[in-house]
């Protein structure tokens, strides 16, 4: 992938409606954006689909976008929300494939580093893992999705906000701890309904 500047370079001018601009900003995103869709629902097809879908909003509402130099944080953004609303739409039916599907194996996937603790975060849990990074703040949700999801260096995180590498460093303890609390309020509220109805 190109560096930032040449990413916001193309931003800029697909603002102003040139669509090779876009390509080429497409061209050099659609690689990592995929793997990213793809780990989490699992299927090729689906997977095109969403980052087709991504790619059509991008194009929508690139007039959006503030800051051109944070472009690949909100491409990962739509495409979050695209694979939120794709488990929606699907929630009956993927947790039926979930105990039949070997092709499932990549569904809900927590990253590799995410200091959560593996063998408590299910397949079961892994969805509403999704919707416990959605809830964090703004800034501390895209340190998250960029450094765990996209892979993303603190350094290049820093570039792309326009912050510190140390205030980086803070969204990501604070968005930790707060993912952490929330999780095991979550299992013990699980473990408390399995408690109340053996009883």
């Amino acid at each position: 992938m190109s560096d930032y500047g040449t990413l916001a370079a193309f931003v800029g001018r697909a603002k102003q409606g040139d669509l090779e601009a876009f390509q080429k900003l497409y061209e050099e995103t659609w690689r990592p954006l995929y793997y990213f869709i793809f780990k989490n629902v699992g299927r090729r097809a689906d997977a095109e689909d969403i980052l087709q879908d991504t790619f059509v909003t991008a194009y929508t509402g690139i007039g959006q976008l503030q800051n051109d130099m944070a472009v690949v944080g909100w491409l990962n953004r739509i495409a979050y929300h695209k694979i939120q609303n794709y488990f929606r739409k699907n929630q009956k039916e993927n947790n039926h494939r979930v105990h039949e599907s070997d092709e499932d194996e990549g569904l809900f996937d927590v990253p590799d580093g995410f200091l959560v603790e593996e063998d408590y975060i299910g397949r079961e849990s892994r969805q509403e893992l999704l919707g416990i990074v959605d809830s964090l703040p703004e800034k501390q949700r895209e340190a998250i999705y960029m450094f765990y999801y996209q892979e993303l260096s603190v350094e290049e995180i820093a570039k792309i906000c326009g912050c510190s590498e140390n205030t980086v460093c803070k969204r990501l303890f604070d968005a930790r701890g707060t993912m952490k609390k929330r999780i095991f309020a979550a299992k013990g509220k699980e473990d408390g309904d399995r408690a109340g109805k053996r009883e």
